[in-house]
């Protein structure tokens, strides 16, 4: 408890306000004080003063107890405070409350008793204890509590309005207590003023009667209108259907006003009783709503139990409540806003509408209404709607449930001025609301489709049946998914436009990456810029590369999916455990020779650091790559996918044995085991076998057993990298920026994830799938035999071959540790047999400390697409969509001779008539009587013109014969075209 003294300034004359307790005062009573000791003193006060005082160099208004406490407690020791006393327009809600307690005082011989007193006369000592009620006779009356409460608890009670004592009121008209003519309160106080309410009576529901002024009135009776809902004047008025207009009553209705906590709420007198529902004021032209200052005050007081067990001072701040808009400066904005609460956004189902809502702009404002319309399970049609207001009712013909909504002042703000039977209580729409539109449904599954952006149109339609209890179409669907793909990933002809820029952020954020876009100028007169590729390559990436991986680069295309169709090219190396290590990506039109030139030619860019020589590049023989490579990098060596060269046999030597001696003679590792396998091929398929793989070109790219050491790799296949394109998956329908921010990402976190677990290993071991090669390879060395010649030279023998082992040369009679750089079986046996580690006789390329070279650098981050500064490069147009006719499909499409997905086998037998060839579905019944005769070896019994013997006739002697005759067919018709192909490549040889 601390004596302070105010000392009030205005208009350069001051006065002293004394506060015995900085700890109980009230800023009413600072303000009743102030007013007494002007009037003691005869200093002028203005009309509506306002407090303040100077801290920091800034004025601080003084609105609230809780900012008297504030200054009080910054200046403990202070014992003369400077307040400033200005003035504004309006009155404070504190000021208001101190001129009802100062007037009420004046009135204190009004004939009160102690059971039932006037509010007014109260003084601050007696407000301690009492319970304040609401009579309806136009004041408000307390009554005494039984215990005393604390007067700085009670006077700080939390005031607000009772929205059922609003209802109850409805039909009663308030008015406000005389204040006296006292010269101190005139100057202080407001005149009371009544407002007179001038409602609208409630509006009808549209009525749809025929125009007896049309001629066409005739054939309107026939046409058939749902009477349930009601009809838009716009679907009216092309109907040709007479809409009568509504005017406004002009029945004047008295009404109160209440305030509290500075918010202005309107209520309205019905008139004897019509009226069910609460009802909105509406000022008339004539009236000044300005003019309205004195209000009555509707209290609702907390309970008193709890507050008197309690010493605190409830200032009404709310801590963590930082979405509700304060105005600190207390200008223009403060006194509009001061009508109204503003918005908080709520759940779904917990949407509750009410007059005088603020919303932030005109569709903030349509946004919740529709979302409240599809909560109460209802649809409106709209009567008006402007830049200025909007008016809508519901689309039930019974229902007078409407809205109606303006703009405020400022512009943009919007309000809600009035809501007839705001206890919606129709039946509404079973399940399909039309309010309930694919724009709204894309804005609320949003998320889930971002998680989930294969999910099914079935899965979308029971989310909303369960959430929002509503049904959609299949095709609003799946235009919904297509929109909210869209708002996830951004369109397809917007990311053609960004991809310069991307260039110039891959370059800014990964110096010294690759990152080259090129493109073509239209043939239009406008002159438009339009895509014609990218390329990508990170400078982890290709410098990870040249550090630690092998010179054999594998390199191949996978089509895109997207509107615009495309090919993405990708070059892939092996780490040293094996692993992908992407290299490059690159997205063109198609695959030619000027896309791979392009490719080949940005890729040798990158790598033409390492000096190396052997670098290898493998892929299948697709058109235009070796053309590309040898204008554009003839110094690389090639090799074959053996892969696709077995596809390309089968069509001339099909069958599961001559499929098995090719990969026997793709396989060989030495010069010996070739021979044999190409004799053995020779003997089963001719010498055309022979002619085809002399066809192929040098051994160097397609045998094994000539591949170069150097490298270390016996890989002749391009599944690794095939494994890179799949896991692209449905990022292929993607837009192209997507497609590449995914690709990015990837690489990412695979550099990322790899640098952690390589920092457990050490740097003098090998890799972990080395490792486990090696220990497979021990298992096979087992059934092999070492014998010892001195210096290094063994004689393994294996079955029956004898192979002959250096283990100072590192070399193998099998070839195989030549090729691959890892001991074979053989080696490994005279290895253990010399008592020494296998894993000392692994190549380098294999070791834990090239491998961390590899993953030494990391791919940079990449903001998002707003974050990207501005860049002076052009904007490309999307290339020349190119579609062929049909719905296009996701799914790779399978080789030829490529097994299908879940079949086991291609033989298709019939369940009804058990026969090959065709199923149950195109079954004709199976046999004929003629076929089965025959099979059985039965003769016909009648015999037509020119019919010979069964003898003659050739058929089918058994069942078996026919199987095996259905299930040969294929096989005798492939190998009868191969024959005249091999026939004819011979011929023209």
């Amino acid at each position: 408890m601390e004596n302070v003294v105010l000392k009030m300034n205005y208009r350069g004359e001051s006065f002293d306000v004394r506060v015995d307790d900085t700890d109980r005062v009230l800023l009413i009573d600072v303000l009743n004080d102030m007013v007494d000791e002007a009037e003691k003193q005869g200093k002028p006060l203005p009309t509506n003063p306002i407090l303040t005082y100077s801290y920091m160099m800034k004025s601080v208004e003084i609105k609230d107890d809780r900012m008297l406490m504030e200054m009080f407690s910054r200046w403990k020791e202070k014992r003369v405070f400077n307040i400033y006393v200005g003035t504004q327009i309006y009155p404070s809600h504190a000021l208001l409350m101190a001129r009802k307690v100062r007037a009420n005082k004046k009135t204190d011989n009004a004939g009160n008793t102690d059971d039932d007193v006037n509010i007014g006369d109260l003084n601050n000592d007696d407000v301690s204890g009492v319970h304040i009620m609401d009579k309806g006779k136009g004041k408000l009356q307390v009554r005494r509590a039984p215990k005393a409460i604390p007067t700085h608890v009670t006077s700080q009670l939390t005031l607000r309005r009772s929205p059922r004592k609003i209802a109850t009121q409805s039909s009663q008209v308030e008015s406000c207590p005389n204040t006296s003519n006292s010269p101190a309160t005139e100057r202080f106080t407001q005149p009371t003023h009544v407002a007179e309410n001038l409602t609208l009576p409630r509006r009808r529901s549209l009525r749809l009667t025929p125009n007896p002024t049309s001629q066409i009135t005739q054939s309107l009776e026939s046409t058939k209108i749902d009477q349930s809902f009601k009809m838009p004047k716009t679907t009216a008025k092309k109907r040709n259907i007479y809409v009568p207009k509504t005017k406004a009553s002009s029945t004047v209705n008295e009404c109160s006003k209440m305030v509290t906590r500075g918010v202005r709420v309107e209520y309205e007198a019905s008139k004897s009783g019509e009226s069910d529902s609460e009802g909105s004021y509406i000022p008339s032209d004539d009236e000044d709503v300005n003019d309205m200052d004195d209000e009555l005050t509707d209290l609702e007081v907390e309970d008193n139990s709890v507050l008197s067990s309690l010493n605190f001072i409830d200032d009404g701040y709310v801590p963590f409540d930082e979405n509700k808009w304060v105005d600190d400066e207390g200008g223009f904005a403060t006194k509009m806003y001061n009508n109204g609460e503003i918005y908080d956004d709520k759940e779904f189902g917990s949407i509750r509408l009410r007059p005088w809502m603020l919303f932030m702009d005109k569709e903030h404002f349509k946004d919740v209404v529709r979302d409240f319309c599809i909560q109460e399970g209802f649809y409106v049609i709209v009567l008006k709607a402007d830049n200025s207001r909007y008016t809508a009712e519901c689309a039930t013909a019974n229902c007078n449930w409407r809205i109606h909504a303006s703009v405020l002042l400022d512009g943009t703000t919007w309000a809600i001025k009035s809501i007839d039977n705001p206890a919606h209580g129709c039946v509404g729409v079973k399940s399909h609301n039309p309010m309930a539109n694919s724009v709204w449904v894309a804005r609320k599954l949003i998320e889930d489709i971002r998680a989930n952006p294969d999910i099914s149109g079935k899965s979308i339609q029971s989310l909303l049946q369960e959430r929002y209890g509503i049904e959609m179409k299949t095709s609003t669907i799946y235009r919904m998914k297509e929109i909210a793909m869209t708002e996830i990933n951004g369109g397809h002809d917007e990311s053609y436009k960004k991809l310069p820029a991307y260039c110039e952020m891959i370059k800014k954020t990964n110096p010294e990456s690759y990152a080259i876009c090129s493109w073509v100028m239209m043939e239009t007169p406008e002159r438009p810029m339009q895509f014609k590729s990218i390329f990508v390559s990170f400078t982890a990436q290709f410098k990870g590369v040249i550090a630690g991986c092998r010179s054999l680069i594998g390199v191949d295309g996978t089509h895109l999916k997207g509107n615009h169709g495309g090919v993405l090219l990708a070059a892939v190396a092996l780490d040293g455990n094996n692993e992908l290590f992407p290299i490059a990506v690159a997205v063109v039109e198609s695959e030619n020779k000027d896309s791979w030139s392009s490719f080949f030619w940005h890729l040798k860019e990158c790598i033409k650091e390492s000096q190396r020589n052997n670098w290898t590049i493998i892929c299948d023989r697709q058109k235009g790559v070796e053309p590309a490579l040898e204008s554009v990098w003839p110094e690389a060596y090639r090799r074959f996918c053996a892969r696709h060269l077995c596809k390309n046999f089968k069509k001339y030597y099909p069958g599961i044995l001559m499929h098995k001696l090719l990969w026997r003679v793709v396989n060989a590792t030495s010069e010996y085991s070739f021979k044999k396998a190409m004799e053995t091929v020779v003997h089963h398929g001719g010498l055309g076998c022979a002619r085809w793989f002399l066809d192929l070109g040098d051994k160097e790219q397609w045998a094994k057993h000539k591949f170069d050491p150097s490298i270390s790799s016996d890989e002749n296949t391009s599944n690794f990298v095939e494994s890179f394109n799949s896991t692209l998956g449905a990022q292929r329908l993607l837009p192209i920026l997507s497609l590449l921010e995914g690709v990015r990402r990837v690489s990412m976190v695979r550099h990322a994830t790899r640098q952690h677990v390589a920092d457990s290993w050490p740097d003098d071991g090998i890799c972990p799938n080395i490792r486990k090669l090696l220990s497979v390879l021990k298992k096979d060395s087992r059934a092999c035999t070492a014998f010892e010649s001195g210096r290094g030279d063994y004689e393994i023998r294996d079955g029956r071959s004898f192979l002959l082992v250096s283990l100072v040369k590192k070399e193998c009679a099998c070839g195989l540790w030549q090729i691959s750089g890892i001991p074979c079986k053989h080696a490994i046996r005279a290895i253990i047999f010399d008592n020494r580690d296998p894993l000392d006789f692994v190549s380098e390329w294999f070791s834990v400390r090239v491998y961390k070279e590899a993953y030494g650098l990391s791919i940079s981050l990449i903001p998002d697409l707003e974050q990207w500064p501005v860049f002076e490069v052009p904007c490309l147009e999307p290339p020349t969509m190119r579609r062929s006719i049909g719905r296009p499909s996701r799914n790779r499409k399978r080789e030829e001779g490529e097994q299908r997905k879940g079949k086991r086998t291609i033989a298709i037998r019939c369940k009804k008539c058990k026969c090959f060839g065709h199923n149950s579905k195109t079954c004709k019944g199976g046999y004929t009587a003629k076929e089965k005769n025959a099979m059985e070896g039965k003769i016909p019994k009648t015999r037509k013109k020119g019919f010979k013997a069964a003898s003659d006739v050739t058929l089918f002697e058994s069942l078996s014969q026919l199987e095996q005759s259905v299930l040969g067919s294929q096989q005798t018709e492939t190998s009868a075209a191969g024959e005249a192909r091999k026939g004819k490549k011979q011929k023209n040889a």
